[in-house]
């Protein structure tokens, strides 16, 4: 695959704790048949970066936070968010691992703490909350459990 840049350019972000993704509006992505397409900021780093396939993201991608360093590893399909989803901290520890289908969220998502432990697990069905739900304190421990139903909370409990 060859690797083809944008001419576009990113705004900058407000704060290097923003992710790449919460950047001034990108314009629309340049018509290209296969291969590599990177967006940049301001700052010449690079702000996002997709895989082409006949003309749309098929494959990997990924976004950074204006200091460079790695916000997500994404997956597209077709178009849109297919697959394996992982997000960072600034600091490179693992903040989220996510699953999309179609480009909703479906299946278990996992959050982290920025000292790498669970914070909460999720069920999602179809882009909304659906099923069990655990969340955590920091030394690990569960301080409740839920039950989504269509994104609504059903049933809550406290603690162990």
């Amino acid at each position: 695959m060859s690797e083809t840049t944008s001419e576009e350019v990113a705004q900058p972000q407000e704060a290097a704790e923003k992710p790449a993704a919460q950047a001034a509006e990108t314009p629309a992505e340049p018509a290209v048949a296969d291969g590599l397409v990177k967006h940049y900021f301001e700052s010449g780093r690079v702000c996002c970066e997709a895989t082409y396939a006949n003309g749309v993201k098929e494959g990997p991608g990924k976004m950074f936070y204006t200091t460079g360093a790695l916000y997500a590893n994404e997956t597209y399909a077709n178009n849109v968010l297919n697959g394996p989803t992982t997000t960072y901290y600034e600091t490179g520890v693992m903040q989220a691992e996510l699953t999309y289908v179609d480009g909703l969220l479906d299946g278990a998502v996992k959050e982290y703490f920025p000292s790498g432990r669970v914070a909460a697990v999720y069920a999602y069905k179809a882009g909304r909350k659906h099923g069990p739900a655990a969340v955590y304190n920091e030394a690990g421990i569960v301080e409740k459990r839920l039950t989504y139903q269509h994104d609504e909370i059903a049933s809550e409990e406290a603690g162990p």
